[in-house]
């Protein structure tokens, strides 16, 4: 618990850090490079996409065909792995509408107007002001933290799809870095809550 905690303030400390000092000079120099042209990035960003609606398609032959009461592992999996991934996208969704950022792509085109960036509060309804938090980084961090709490010997390969992903959301233009460590310390805290929700019964 202490270690968890102690991630948590350090998520926190990364994201004020990168929102007042790296934020906008990463933006500036991905944009130069031209990361967004390459299609290895631009393919990626929808692995998590890809993870949620293949978990939710199994869920429900899950449900239709077991009781709760007689889930094995891999079947606890998939509806920890459905369950955190929605979670994350309904969080994320609800904390953008209340920060409003501006994403990277938008000041990009903008010639690095300091009034096309920055956050806008409660005016995050329209797609201009979607960008913090990421939400597919935070349904890539929850669905890779439940697949690497239940089955360890998948850790790195979790963890490696995690970073491809947030990598991969910065190189695109569509977040800052700030945005995808928000996001991911969603994911992960909700990652956390549901793998303990499946392990709560085989505890008692």
């Amino acid at each position: 618990m202490i270690r968890e905690i102690a991630w948590v303030l350090a998520a926190i400390v990364i994201v004020f850090l990168s929102i007042f000092f790296i934020d906008e000079p990463l933006a500036s120099w991905v944009a130069m490079q031209k990361l967004n042209e390459i299609d290895f990035f631009q393919f990626a960003v929808y692995l998590p996409n890809a993870i949620i609606y293949v978990a939710t398609a199994a869920t429900v032959v899950v449900l239709s065909t077991r009781q709760i009461q007689s889930l094995s592992k891999a079947h606890a999996a998939i509806l920890a792995l459905s369950m955190s991934g929605y979670l994350a996208v309904v969080a994320t969704r609800l904390l953008k509408f209340f920060f409003g950022r501006i994403g990277p792509e938008h000041w990009v085109k903008q010639n690095f107007d300091a009034a096309a960036t920055g956050f806008h509060w409660l005016m995050g309804m329209g797609t201009l002001y979607q960008s913090f938090p990421s939400g597919h980084s935070a349904a890539i961090v929850a669905t890779s933290v439940v697949l690497a709490s239940m089955y360890p010997g998948y850790r790195w390969l979790c963890f490696l799809a995690s970073a491809i992903v947030l990598l991969s959301l910065i190189a695109i233009q569509s977040h800052y870095l700030s945005d995808c460590i928000a996001g991911g310390l969603i994911g992960f805290l909700l990652a956390v809550r549901t793998v303990r929700f499946f392990e709560a019964p085989a505890n008692t």
